[in-house]
């Protein structure tokens, strides 16, 4: 397959994530103790709509969690995932693009069992102080420290449903909600927390969950294998134990036949504000009053909001 060019953002855009018609039933993933001051929890409502049709008709709703603490907030067990899942990596039309994660990616070590425990990710080599790039357009969702594992870390929250992880960075360049394109430098390569060397440890996950990055990329040859990838529980057979035969990963591009769209919607609580709902969002306070056709700042408890 020929590589496919490294493409890079020049403009910014709402922030999406694209539906398709594989994607699995919503799973509610909020619990009590993820109602913290510092959370939002919104519902996502997912619709679709035939292209000879005016309406839309609601296929899936799910609770989506903004932690800005934990790696997995979602309590999502994934020994329940059983679906396949279309997932478009990126979309030139739309403006969202990908990028290696450094500009250079020869790999150290593998994703995989290691030693005394299974590594999540994929080290990749390189020197102190070199940049680290997300993956793809998104939202910083972590920017933290762990001692004993990532060391300065970085997670960002991607509109194709996934999340990337970069761990071991002597320093962190961005901050919680703020929005990032493919290729943006998030941080500086390292050598802190569980590590023996510097290397970028870098993770691709779902619901919380990883998976093998070179599902997606290819190291050293630091390109995309796909534009469309097929997530299967194939990935997560070494959390299940299930054995599976192997399928190809790669998506058709054909044009579907209907259209999708995804909302996030918001409740509010006591003592919640305009101004509160706008920082924990990222959202502004202008674009939240334009989405729900708002006046003046006065909520009232139990009332939704659109929020994206």
């Amino acid at each position: 397959m020929e590589p496919v060019p490294l493409l890079h953002s020049q403009q910014p855009f709402e922030p999406q994530k694209v539906l398709n018609p594989l994607v699995r039933s919503a799973v509610d993933t909020m619990v009590a103790a993820q109602l913290q001051n510092d959370q939002l929890v919104v519902e996502t409502i997912q619709e679709i709509r035939p292209h000879d049709s005016e309406s839309w008709a609601k296929v899936s709703e799910r609770y989506r969690v903004w932690d800005e603490h934990h790696v997995n907030p979602y309590g999502y067990d994934i020994r329940n995932f059983d679906a396949a899942i279309s997932i478009q990596l990126y979309d030139s039309t739309r403006q969202q693009y990908w990028s290696a994660p450094m500009e250079t990616g020869r790999p150290t070590s593998a994703f995989g069992w290691r030693r005394i425990r299974w590594h999540k990710g994929i080290d990749l080599n390189l020197q102190t102080g070199d940049p680290v790039k997300t993956a793809f357009d998104g939202q910083v969702r972590v920017v933290s420290y762990d001692s004993r594992g990532f060391g300065r870390y970085v997670v960002v929250r991607h509109y194709n449903g996934l999340e990337t992880v970069y761990g071991h960075l002597s320093k962190q360049l961005v901050q919680p909600k703020q929005l990032v394109k493919a290729g943006e430098i998030v941080g500086l390569g390292g050598n802190t927390g569980r590590s023996t060397g510097s290397h970028l440890h870098f993770e691709l996950r779902y619901e919380g969950h990883p998976f093998n990055p070179l599902e997606i990329f290819a190291f050293p040859e630091n390109i995309i294998r796909f534009n469309q990838y097929i997530l299967t529980p194939r990935v997560f057979a070494y959390v299940t134990g299930r054995k599976f035969d192997e399928v190809q990963a790669e998506g058709d591009n054909e044009e579907e036949e209907v259209e999708y769209r995804e909302t996030d919607w918001y409740t509010v609580r006591k003592g919640d504000t305009l101004d509160e709902i706008s920082r924990r969002s990222g959202i502004t306070i202008a674009r939240i009053k334009e989405l729900n056709g708002l006046r003046t700042t006065r909520l009232q408890i139990g009332q939704k909001l659109r929020i994206r």
